[in-house]
C-alpha cells in the first residue's frame, strides 16, 4: 500500500509520470524533469535515501511498509520544490 501512496503521490508531481501502467509491489519507474543525480544529491543532503537513478534520466523507486506515510510525503514536498527550482 506504501509504495502505491508513493507512486500516486510522485506521479502526480509535473514531469514525474509513471513509466510502467503494469502493476508492482514495492517498486516502481518514474520519469524525472531534473537531473536525477542531481534530485538524489539534494534528498541525501535532507537524509533521505532516495531511488536508483537510471541510465534514461528516469528513477526507480522502492517504498515498502517501513516507509512511513509522513516520510512520503516530506520525500514528496522535496521533490516538488526541486521541480520549482528548475
Amino acid at each position: 500500500q506504501k509504495a502505491h501512496y508513493a507512486a500516486r503521490r510522485i506521479s502526480a508531481l509535473p514531469g514525474f509520470s509513471l513509466s510502467y501502467s503494469a502493476p508492482f509491489f514495492h517498486e516502481f519507474v518514474t520519469d524525472c524533469p531534473v537531473s536525477p543525480d542531481r534530485l538524489m544529491a539534494a534528498l541525501e543532503m535532507e537524509d533521505i535515501l532516495g531511488g536508483l537513478p537510471l541510465h534514461d534520466g528516469r528513477i526507480l523507486w522502492c517504498v515498502t511498509e517501513l516507509n512511513t506515510c509522513a516520510e512520503i510525503d516530506r520525500l514528496v514536498s522535496l521533490l516538488q520544490e526541486m521541480e520549482d527550482q528548475v
